[in-house]
């Protein structure tokens, strides 16, 4: 049976979560596949051009210095100028209008990840930070009251939710057509715990068992 875990993780370098921390979960587990939340653009720049690099790109190539494994990028999700704008002014919204409560929180978790890195980013505690922040920030949306700042924030988790999606059935896709024992799948560990649902509500007939790195509970689906 096809093996894959799921690790969260981050794309900036944050104290313990750092390329050499992420080679050594890598090394732990020997994929032979590497599945990246990366789009078709991004991977040619991160990993055939390589004149763009990130945590997950540094610490791959440090792995691949030593075994082999195929790359496979996932995401179908294609950066254009109206959607940066979109997500900016979202967020200068957000930022202008957050509360101390917030913002303190945000800090507390971001210190948390620095000290304690993967073991943090793959834990239910940062899940359950991250549902609060998204549910402080649904607050502060209806507390703005502003009906476009209200649909740039439903664009914005329709399009989360999406990529998701497409990202999951594309990690299906290859499962289907190619052999392989163990495969990771790194996603920002902002989408942990919806991936993880998406996962156990997901029929498939095809054969894949999937771990969550440092959790203690484990899906498979036949």
């Amino acid at each position: 049976m096809k093996e894959i875990t799921l690790i969260g993780t981050v794309h900036k370098e944050n104290g313990d979560a750092n390329p050499a921390s992420l080679c050594e979960i890598l090394e732990s587990i020997k994929p032979e596949v590497i599945f990246l939340e990366v789009s078709s653009n991004d991977f040619n720049h991160f990993y055939i051009k390589r004149d763009w690099q990130n945590l997950e790109s540094i610490a791959i190539f440090q792995y691949l210095n030593f075994h082999e494994a195929e790359l496979v990028h996932v995401d179908q999700t294609k950066a254009d100028v109206s959607s940066y704008m979109k997500s900016q002014k979202l967020h200068s919204a957000l930022d202008f209008y957050s509360t101390p409560e917030f913002q303190k929180k945000y800090d507390e978790n971001n210190k948390r990840v620095s000290v304690t890195g993967f073991e943090y980013l793959n834990s239910d505690d940062y899940s359950k930070v991250q549902i609060e922040l998204n549910e402080s920030d649904l607050r502060t949306v209806q507390k703005i009251a502003d009906p476009e700042i209200a649909s740039l924030h439903s664009w914005w988790l329709a399009t989360h939710a999406h990529r998701e999606n497409v990202m999951l059935s594309n990690i299906y896709d290859y499962c289907e057509c190619n052999s392989f024992k163990k495969a990771v799948f790194l996603v920002g560990a902002a989408h942990r715990h919806s991936i993880i649902r998406l996962i156990q509500d997901t029929q498939q007939s095809i054969e894949v068992s999937w771990h969550y790195y440092l959790n203690k509970y484990h899906s498979g689906h036949a």
